[in-house]
């Protein structure tokens, strides 16, 4: 190799750009492949939003809490007035 090396060196200076050049951009496009996953949530949620589901009470139109909630912020229990209504229609059962 040493030998080869002095008599065309050209040719080996070739062989070490392509080599270089090739494990780059393999290591480039692993990289991009590896990351797509994260690109389309981001798309996704820039596209629609960032709430993944919401839920809702079936019928009971007073049950339903608003969809865009902190429930960390809250100074209070965001479920108070559900707790009260339960409570209201048990006493009126009995």
């Amino acid at each position: 190799m040493v030998a080869e090396q002095t008599k065309k060196a050209r040719a080996f200076k070739i062989g070490i750009f392509t080599v270089f050049l090739v494990v780059m951009v393999i290591t480039m496009l692993k990289s991009v492949v590896d990351s797509s996953p994260i690109l389309f949530v981001k798309i996704g949620q820039n596209a629609v939003g960032a709430i993944d589901f919401t839920l809702s009470a079936p019928g009971d139109s007073n049950a339903i809490i608003g969809v865009n909630t902190n429930f960390y912020n809250f100074q209070s229990n965001p479920f108070d007035s559900l707790i009260n209504q339960a409570v209201q229609k048990q006493a009126l059962e009995k």
